[in-house]
């Protein structure tokens, strides 16, 4: 996977912060219909996705486009997958993989609409969020080769803080080890490492704080959901 810096999430149903994510000079945007989008927003979100990465793809060819789908166990992923799925398209961030076998599940329905909708080589970033995710990180990374990022959890009220329990803190102490897990698995199989989000939008000095203790731990890029941050 290309090293991206910045990757930064917008909500799938609203085009316009889509073009303010470009704008901002974020490495890579995702265009989520997951938790950002309301229920009976969905459906329609699908197509506005679709068209939004074709049409930001024709003006920036060089940027990293990436859907989040909704989970697997919601049974809407596969109608997703069929709307979003292109070949402006780079990849998916696939939410709430728990073991090895998750992986091949969305690489089933990948393999498939790829075929159907003349896309091809689409990447994974892998999202950890469970602590089940933690404890299988090394299967979960030799998955599948569409696997090409994965993310240190890290962030105050991400699902995996209040799977695990631990109380946050902005030197990030108490998810150092769940983020190393993270990281040695990405150097094992040769994948990208990304660092979770800097949920503190007033506080740019503890984002670069945060940022350069993930540099340090080895991390090569960071979640991020607001354009400010892009190029910090």
């Amino acid at each position: 996977m290309h090293p991206y810096r910045s990757v930064l999430f917008v909500p799938g149903h609203r085009p316009d912060w889509a073009r303010k994510a470009v704008a901002a000079g974020a490495d890579a945007i995702v265009l989520d219909l997951e938790d950002s989008v309301p229920h009976g927003l969905k459906e329609a979100a699908r197509g506005t996705v679709r068209r939004t990465v074709e049409e930001v793809r024709a003006g920036h060819p060089g940027i990293g486009l990436f859907v989040r789908p909704n989970a697997l166990a919601t049974r809407l992923a596969g109608a997703d997958l069929e709307a979003v799925v292109c070949p402006a398209l780079t990849g998916l961030f696939t939410p709430k993989i728990r073991t090895a076998a998750d992986v091949v599940r969305w690489e089933a329905l990948i393999d498939c609409f790829e075929a159907r909708n003349g896309a091809a080589g689409l990447e994974m970033i892998v999202p950890v969020e469970t602590v089940d995710a933690i404890t299988n990180c090394m299967e979960i990374a030799a998955a599948s080769p569409r696997v090409g990022a994965m993310i240190g959890p890290t962030s105050r009220h991400a699902d995996i803080a209040r799977a695990v329990g631990f109380r946050w803190s902005q030197e990030g102490s108490e998810s150092l080890y769940l983020r190393s897990r993270i990281l040695l698995a990405c150097r094992q199989h040769g994948l990208h490492p990304l660092t979770a989000l800097w949920e503190d939008l007033a506080d740019l000095e503890g984002l670069r704080a945060f940022a350069d203790y993930g540099l340090q731990l080895g991390f090569r890029g960071q979640i991020v959901i607001h354009p400010r941050t892009c190029r910090s």
